[in-house]
């Protein structure tokens, strides 16, 4: 319990790095996924691109 005490003075930065970390992560790997998904889709629909 040596912690606590800075715990509980600096419990909001910690927090609002968390949520805000959290939340770009998931905007990130949205964007990510979406735009990997068009590129398979474009892939896919191309003729010239099959073997």
């Amino acid at each position: 319990m040596v912690h606590l005490p800075r715990l509980a003075d600096e419990w909001i930065p910690i927090t609002a790095g968390v949520v805000v970390s959290t939340l770009l992560t998931i905007v990130v790997t949205g964007v990510l996924m979406q735009a990997l998904l068009r590129r398979s889709a474009a892939r896919s629909s191309d003729p010239a691109s099959e073997d």
